[in-house]
């Protein structure tokens, strides 16, 4: 993503859905593990990535731009995490 895209809220699902469906994420030690505690489903993550709401965008984070996504599964609850 470039510098710019990282500014444009508009481009921000579009990727998230991109790497969705092509199975390009990167699941970290601590999701893995909030993951877990909340009873998530890897397919679940994919799912609420394909149909992605971004909430809040941190072009400017410290660890590289990130945002805030929340969207409802088809069980029918509410997913919502932090993708950098």
């Amino acid at each position: 993503m470039s510098n710019s895209d990282v500014h444009d809220h508009d481009m921000i699902p579009a990727r998230l859905r991109r790497q969705a469906a092509a199975d390009a994420m990167r699941i970290t030690i601590h999701a893995h593990q909030e993951m877990a505690e909340e009873d998530i489903s890897l397919e679940e993550v994919r799912e609420v990535l394909l149909a992605a709401r971004v909430v809040e965008n941190y072009p400017e984070h410290k660890r590289g731009p990130c945002c805030l996504v929340c969207q409802r599964t088809s069980r029918g609850r509410y997913v919502q995490g932090k993708r950098i």
